[in-house]
């Protein structure tokens, strides 16, 4: 019986642990599908049968009792299901990559875009910097050039006729090859209205209304600026090509110069030294034989030519020389460095347009600063300068005669290398002409004064004999009425007053004086002849052989 009762025990031990395996196997595939259903426990325990109902029916309860609060409460995710759900939204959201066609066309827009609208990031607060609008070079000089008084053009007066007197021999009057001379002032041919007149060492340049430059004359050295195949090309007035319209010319020995409007320069021909060509620009020693431009970065308000050298002003005062440097006439060389040698990047420098660099004291302080000026005026081999807020002039260039008049303690010096104050000139001159050996000087009231070599009465004070070869001091010549303009070639004068009557004085020999006859003249002459009866002069500029004129209707009362 014992024995019986054993093995259903060990039968029932073995059913029971069947039962919990196989339920245990449920339970495992249940969690594997991943799914919260309950299953009822109906284990049996290793006790006899009552017991494990009675278990069973507990277990029962108890399941039912988890589903009660299963159905109120929703199951705890599983903890796969937190991992791919905490993946999902940690996961920052990344845009897809561009493709090639759409970056380039982006990167077309913003190409198109102004500058304006392509914003970069803003700094810091703290590092914000306002930046200032940059400034036209043009707004500069506006801006400095309110402050002076620039020159105005001395040709204002109106326009005329071109006349001219004196040689002929290389064409320089305009006329025919058949006219040698003319000994009174005459027309001259196919020119309309004229402003102004510059008369060269052998050629003469014409300004028109319309801003046109015209030339006529010697042309062996590209004074003419254009082409003279024909012989006929050098006696017949032809227009310079310039690009611009010209507002003031000028003329030396072999070259001539415009002044365009804008402010730009043009000029051509060459500039020559004891030695020989000099050139005129800095990279040849040759003639130039059309209009360069010159000192491009500048704008220029005056032009004045010497004989082999061009001064400058700019429109902020500064003053710009260029050309031969042997007289001390260009201002910023030393006795040494004025010297020309074989080296030509020691002539480079001549003829590269630079500033004259003067310092001078002013106010109470006696503080020194840089001089600004506003007016120029250029001698045969000299310079002039008229400081802007003082009235002061200073000089420079040859001084063997005392022609450009320096301070007592400079007045036996030969050359005058650098800048040096005329005292008996300052704030009184208003315009200064000067030759290779004297000058003129036109006053605030109209006088006009003279200084320099007197041989061939050029001086017009009369003639004081062989004794007396230069006056060093400025001298009043008698002139009838007011002065409103003054002119010299090498050895002749010129004034023209209020009422637009021209004198002359000087050397005769060739006919420039426009007097009829080939006498010196020691006194002022009033010019006459046919073309200037009824007329008025506005304009004369002299050269080394001859005279121009521009004549205009007198203004009737």
């Amino acid at each position: 019986m014992a024995r019986n009762t054993r093995a259903r025990s060990v039968v029932s031990s073995a059913k029971s642990t069947s039962t919990r395996t196989t339920k245990n196997e449920k339970q495992r595939s249940t969690t594997k599908n991943g799914t919260n259903k309950v299953t009822k426990d109906v284990s049996v325990t290793r006790g006899p049968k009552k017991r494990s109902a009675s278990v069973a029916a507990s277990s029962n309860e108890e399941s039912q009792q988890k589903k009660r609060r299963s159905q109120s409460t929703p199951p705890k995710p599983l903890k796969t299901l937190q991992v791919k759900r905490s993946i999902t939204t940690v996961k920052p959201k990344v845009k897809k990559a561009a493709k090639p066609m759409e970056v380039l066309k982006k990167s077309k827009t913003l190409s198109k875009r102004k500058p304006e609208e392509q914003t970069a990031p803003s700094p810091p607060k703290k590092q914000k910097v306002l930046k200032k609008k940059p400034v036209a070079e043009h707004e500069k000089v506006e801006e400095l050039s309110k402050k002076l008084e620039l020159p105005a053009s001395r040709h204002n007066r109106g326009t005329g006729v071109a006349l001219a007197c004196g040689q002929n021999d290389c064409g320089q009057l305009g006329m025919p090859q058949s006219v040698e001379q003319k000994k009174r002032p005459q027309k001259i041919p196919g020119i309309g209205q004229v402003i102004d007149v510059a008369a060269g060492g052998l050629h003469s340049v014409i300004l028109t209304t319309d801003g046109e430059v015209f030339t006529f004359g010697n042309n062996d050295e590209g004074a003419l600026g254009r082409l003279t195949e024909e012989e006929e090309d050098r006696f017949e007035a032809r227009k310079v090509p310039l690009p611009g319209r010209v507002c003031m010319i000028s003329a030396g020995d072999a070259h001539s110069a415009a002044l365009l409007q804008d402010g730009r320069v043009f000029a051509w021909g060459i500039f020559k030294s004891a030695s020989g060509d000099l050139g005129l620009i800095p990279t040849s020693s040759t003639k130039v034989e059309f209009p360069v431009q010159i000192l491009p970065a500048v704008p220029i308000t005056k032009i004045a030519s010497g004989e082999n050298h061009m001064v400058l002003l700019s429109e902020t005062g500064h003053v710009y020389t260029f050309g031969c440097p042997e007289q001390g006439q260009l201002g910023r060389f030393s006795s040494r460095a004025a010297s020309i040698g074989s080296s030509r990047q020691t002539v480079a420098g001549y003829l590269e347009p630079q500033k004259i660099a003067l310092t001078i004291k002013t106010g109470k302080s006696r503080r020194k600063q840089v001089a600004l000026f506003d007016d120029v005026w250029a001698g045969g081999m000299a310079t002039y300068m008229k400081i802007n807020s003082s009235d002061q002039i200073y000089v420079c260039g040859l001084n063997n005669y005392n022609q450009i008049a320096p301070e007592s303690d400079s007045a036996d010096a030969i050359v005058i290398y650098f800048p040096q104050l005329n005292s008996s000139l300052s704030g009184r001159a208003i315009a200064i002409a000067g030759a290779q050996h004297h000058s003129l000087a036109m006053l605030l009231n109209g006088e006009v004064q003279s200084f320099g070599s007197t041989t061939y009465g050029r001086l017009g004070t009369g003639n004081l004999g062989p004794l007396v070869s230069a006056v060093s001091e400025p001298t009043s010549v008698a002139i009838p009425g007011r002065a409103i303009d003054i002119a010299v070639g090498s050895s002749v004068s010129f004034a023209i007053t209020d009422q637009g009557d021209c004198y002359s004085w000087g050397m005769g020999t060739n006919g420039q004086l426009g007097s009829g006859s080939e006498d010196d003249i020691y006194t002022p002459h009033h010019i006459q002849s046919k073309e200037t009866q009824e007329k008025r002069v506005i304009a004369v500029s002299s050269g080394g052989q001859h005279t121009l004129f521009v004549v205009s209707e007198k203004i009737k009362p």
